[in-house]
């Protein structure tokens, strides 16, 4: 399969275009190529009391995002299997133990994701160098009013971090 870019077109022969400005003559159609998005949730113990405003993240992304699939899993001490997620009934949070994000980034691969979104409270080991993976990785630091933010400035500068403020 060929790589394209988000909002590019291909042309399918073997499918026609629904309209057909002539007749007798058949166009092809031009489908576009959408994005598959996974969301790693941080499961920890230290990141239990988030949960509720992953929850929130999770569905704003399913809501509004222009993706052809959105897959969640559970991260804490390992990953848990991705499901796909189209309402608040597909979230299942697995686990509870110790934290190691590293495992999304192979998580992401594994399931083919585009692009791979990591909410946690960030108090977790990082890659000191680029994975290189397919997908494009950026962490949701979900940081408490009041919480210490040195966790979320270790993240290493090679991966985008976004702070989102919670209660």
């Amino acid at each position: 399969m060929r790589r394209m870019k988000r909002g590019s077109k291909v042309t399918v022969p073997n499918r026609p275009a629904r309209r057909q400005p002539v007749e007798d003559i058949m166009f092809p159609k031009r489908r576009g190529y959408k994005l598959k998005v996974a969301i790693a949730v941080d499961t920890s113990g230290s990141n239990l009391h988030h949960l509720k405003y992953a929850v929130s993240e999770v569905l704003g992304i399913v809501r509004v995002a222009d993706v052809d699939e959105v897959v969640m899993f559970s991260v804490d001490a390992h990953a848990n299997t991705p499901k796909k997620i189209r309402s608040a009934r597909d979230i299942n949070f697995e686990g509870g133990g110790g934290t190691d994000m590293r495992l999304a980034f192979q998580s992401f691969e594994d399931c083919g994701a585009d692009i791979g979104i990591i909410l946690t409270d960030s108090q977790s080991p990082w890659y000191a160098e680029p994975f290189g993976g397919k997908a494009h990785v950026i962490v949701g630091g979900l940081i408490s009013s009041g919480f210490d933010r040195s966790a979320f400035d270790e993240i290493p500068e090679w991966l985008p971090k976004v702070a989102i403020e919670v209660e």
